[in-house]
């Protein structure tokens, strides 16, 4: 059967691998009183396995995510279904298939982003209707039938732009939220400068659309590279707060959807300096490999912590292969990007950070567990890889 993880520079989940860091034993004092301290990481045992079916390949880029903390969902392009899983002791059942009702007749054409938020609401954007008054936000339900639809943006009215994933790298771009949408924006070269936010919240139930936030830069031309237009955001829904991290950008910024405020995290990194401006001139790609980015943001209801990712500049790490320390069988090669994590305390900016990450094999984020990372012990359970996928828990210590 057709793994689909077999292309690592386009894999379906965001990819991590954790190799232990020394405990140091006081923090380090930074400049605002930030306390930081040096985690060690370790793997637990295996506790899932996910099944694969011979229609199951998608790119990193595919909207997946969590129902619930035993429910996980992904959707498939080959097929153009939205697989549900549910998550056991031991096996990720697949439970249900849904597949979208894509119909030109009424301009549902292709699904650029999916929050799936129970069996009777399953929010799909489609990017294909950002110009014009057709609907761009579609309902359906686990049957597979359109519920309503609606219309968020009109960039040929001065609107913003849906955030593409390509730009986000990461996570999602859209939540749902007790009766409202919550849409990561870009600008295009029609929006209206009134409307230059990086966050759009639409009331379903009343159609009134808000913009809220400010950009750290206005994202008119890309001094930063593809990075200019890059962020991620993550909802909160505990603290009913959105958190938003620029790649270019250490501070962090949080949206209160109760109090109706935005404002900066004070945020500052040893592994990272702010990239200079990219001049016209320059290579990006070389530009881009200099440089350290922010390239992803995660919360962890369990400890009411962020999980932020920042790759190194490449030249940061000798070009070799070597095994890992952590996951059995595992090898990082010389063109896979190295990382940091930082978990943060989004209340005083206290944070861990575990010096040495990997980007390579597989990271589900689950809301409860944390990271979970591939192994390569297929063998071991007698499973074919092209078949299933072994994942495991990190613990953080």
């Amino acid at each position: 059967m057709r793994s689909i993880f077999s292309n690592v520079n386009y894999l379906f989940f965001v990819v991590i691998l954790v190799i232990a860091a020394c405990q140091s034993e006081e923090p380090i004092e930074k400049p605002y009183d930030v306390q930081i301290s040096y985690a060690t990481y370790q793997l637990d045992k295996p506790r899932f396995v996910l099944p694969l079916d011979n229609e199951s390949s998608v790119d990193s880029y595919a909207p997946s995510g969590y129902l619930a903390q035993d429910r996980y969902f992904f959707y498939n392009k080959n097929n153009k279904s939205i697989y549900t899983y549910q998550l056991q002791d031991t096996l990720f059942k697949l439970e249900h298939i849904t597949k979208v009702p894509l119909d030109p007749s009424v301009n549902f054409r292709r699904v650029a982003e999916v929050h799936y938020h129970n069996k009777d609401s399953i929010f799909i954007y489609d990017d294909l209707n950002f110009q014009g008054d057709q609907p761009d936000l579609y309902l359906i339900n686990v049957e597979g039938q359109i519920i309503n639809s609606y219309k968020l943006t009109n960039v040929s009215e001065g609107d913003v732009m849906k955030l593409d994933r390509l730009n986000t790298i990461t996570g999602p771009t859209m939540y749902y939220h007790e009766g409202k949408i919550y849409m990561a924006t870009s600008l295009s070269k029609q929006t209206a400068k009134e409307n230059w936010k990086p966050l759009l919240i639409y009331d379903l139930a009343t159609g009134e659309k808000q913009l809220r936030g400010e950009f750290p830069l206005l994202p008119t031309t890309a001094i930063y590279a593809q990075y200019t237009y890059s962020f991620q955001f993550v909802l909160a829904p505990d603290r009913e707060e959105i958190y938003f991290s620029f790649a270019y950008e250490s501070d962090l910024y949080r949206y209160s959807l109760v109090n109706d405020t935005w404002e900066e995290i004070k945020f500052e990194a040893d592994e990272f300096s702010k990239p200079e401006e990219r001049e016209a001139n320059d290579s990006m790609r070389a530009y881009v490999e200099s440089n350290a980015w922010f390239y992803g943001i995660f919360y962890d209801q369990s400890t009411s912590r962020l999980h932020r990712i920042l790759y190194l500049p490449s030249t940061e790490f000798s070009p070799t292969t070597s095994a890992s320390d952590v996951v059995e069988g595992l090898v990082l090669t010389a063109d896979e990007q190295r990382m940091v994590l930082h978990r943060i305390d989004p209340d005083n900016g206290n944070y861990d950070v575990v010096p040495k990450f990997s980007h390579f094999r597989t990271m589900l984020f689950h809301p409860k567990l944390g990271p979970l990372v591939q192994t390569q012990l297929n063998d071991a359970y007698e499973l074919d890889s092209e078949d299933y996928l072994i994942l495991a828990p990190v613990i953080i210590q």
